[in-house]
């Protein structure tokens, strides 16, 4: 087989189904033909006569690729060069070792398949974007392992330089050897200054690829120190959803992070899947997150009537999440002082001048967000007690947190796995003090809002407490908030 200067080996376990190295591997750069090589190790158990291996490739682009039957090396591994059928579309790729089941040579039925992942470099500079960035802190960043797995991924492309600048070298020798011949030989002098230009333009190609690997090993350097300012790859993760993988690759209480103008890193929690209702019918999968710590506005807790509609007839607001500044102020982007409608006779919350909540994220971030469809309950002025809201960023509700239904039987939706038992404390759904409720603010319990209020009574609404009780205050309490949204 054509040598190739990149190679990448995964080793698959037949058990878990996992694959080593978990990570993107560079393979390269986006067009290249040959230049890397892939191989996966063949479990024993399926290496044999009676098996039929082949690899596959799909990139970002909805691009399929796969190779002809391949044999197994003295190593008990299968190999294949990566051709441009691999390398066009560039960026992220998945490549999958088929083990199939032969009987008179026939493929008759694939009994496994293991996937590793690739990445290349974009064609013009070799200008190689860390895998970090993609994958970091989906991985999450309370997770020292994949720290250790970065630091494995840079000693490899430290010791693919040490093979670049050997290359470099062996170019500046032949380009030696010529001059020598031009010296010795006149009559060949037109060919030797053909292959001079032919050296010297691969000796400037291996010194940019040795240049564009020493700034990636740099990269990843200051990646794997500064791992919890990388952000997390949301619309690959939305990928990951929509095709209902996502019970497979995270679990209840996982976290991620994203960054904000305001409150900076920002770690979510995943609370539950397939929980939420998506506006978008061709949905089916979903995950929710909710913050992991509470959130206050830069002068204090969110008070002054702040979780209600401000008017002058209820003392002390009337307590409605349909119609609260607070729900306003978390699906807005607009800027200060104009996310909110208020008439004469209204109480602006003390936040006004605080930008939109959804202002401070990246459009990035913001794509991966999907508007959910939440049932709510109604405060006592309205017939109807039951509700309905579509929100991009909201709040749980007591139902959600395992707390009971309100009065009233008004439904406000099925608990969280994250606040359902086997995680909470409690034996049965109740208000009383649940640790699994309780978020920090700088590091101390603090009390926060829920979406919840008394639909048989007009100034009340449910918070939980530093203990993790829920009980009902009037809605111009100061309170913390911990937002929760949904990926579909």
């Amino acid at each position: 087989m054509e040598q190739a200067m990149i190679r990448v080996q995964f080793v698959p376990n037949v058990e878990t189904g996992e694959v080593e190295p978990f990570l993107p591997q560079y393979g390269g750069v986006q067009g290249d033909r040959n230049a890397a090589t892939v191989s996966f190790a063949v479990p024993e158990s399926l290496q044999g006569d009676n098996f039929r291996y082949r690899i596959e490739g799909e990139d970002g682009a909805g691009g399929f690729v796969t190779t002809a039957p391949l044999p197994l090396d003295d190593d008990g591994c299968v190999v294949t060069l990566l051709d441009e059928r691999f390398t066009a579309a560039g960026g992220q790729i998945l490549v999958r070792l088929v083990v199939s089941e032969i009987q008179n040579d026939n493929e008759v039925t694939t009994v496994r398949s293991f996937d590793g992942r690739l990445f290349f470099a974009d064609a013009p500079a070799a200008n190689v974007a860390s895998p970090f960035r993609d994958t970091l802190s989906a991985l999450l960043c309370r997770n020292e392992e994949k720290l250790e797995q970065m630091n494995a991924t840079a000693a490899a492309l430290s010791e693919q330089m040490g093979e670049f600048n050997a290359r470099v070298g062996a170019s500046e020798g032949m380009l030696a050897g010529h001059g020598t011949r031009l010296t010795a030989a006149e009559t060949a002098l037109a060919a030797v200054e053909s292959r001079l230009t032919a050296d010297e333009q691969e000796t400037d190609t291996l010194d940019t690829w040795a240049s564009g690997m020493s700034e990636n090993f740099l990269q990843f350097k200051h990646v794997a120190e500064t791992k919890e300012d990388e952000p997390t790859p949301w619309k690959f993760i939305q990928k990951i959803v929509r095709a209902g993988l996502a019970k497979n690759v995270f679990s209840v209480g996982d976290v991620l992070c994203s960054t904000h103008d305001d409150y900076g890193i920002i770690e979510w929690e995943i609370i539950g899947f397939d929980h939420d209702t998506a506006v978008d019918d061709r949905f089916s999968h979903s995950m929710t997150l909710q913050a992991k710590n509470a959130l206050h506005r830069a002068d204090g807790a969110f008070d002054l009537k702040a979780y209600d509609t401000p008017d002058t007839v209820y003392a002390h607001g009337h307590a409605d999440w349909e119609t609260s500044d607070l729900r306003t102020w978390l699906n807005s982007t607009e800027t200060a002082g104009h996310w909110g409608v208020y008439g004469d006779d209204d109480v602006k919350p003390a936040y006004y001048g605080q930008d939109g909540f959804m202002r401070g994220f990246s459009p990035s971030f913001l794509d991966a967000v999907g508007t959910v469809e939440l049932p709510v309950a109604l405060g006592s002025s309205y017939s109807n007690h039951q509700g309905t809201t579509y929100d991009k960023f909201f709040l749980p509700s007591r139902e959600e947190m395992f707390a009971g239904g309100a009065p009233g039987n008004v439904f406000e939706g099925d608990p969280y796995a994250k606040y359902n038992a086997p995680n909470s404390a409690l034996a049965a759904a109740g208000t009383t003090a649940d640790q699994n409720r309780v978020k920090k603010l700088n590091g101390t319990a603090t009390t926060w809002w829920t979406r919840s209020v008394h639909p048989l009574m007009t100034e009340k609404s449910m918070r939980v407490s530093e203990e993790g009780a829920l009980s009902y205050v009037t809605p111009d309490t100061a309170c913390a908030v911990a937002p929760a949204f949904c990926i579909y």
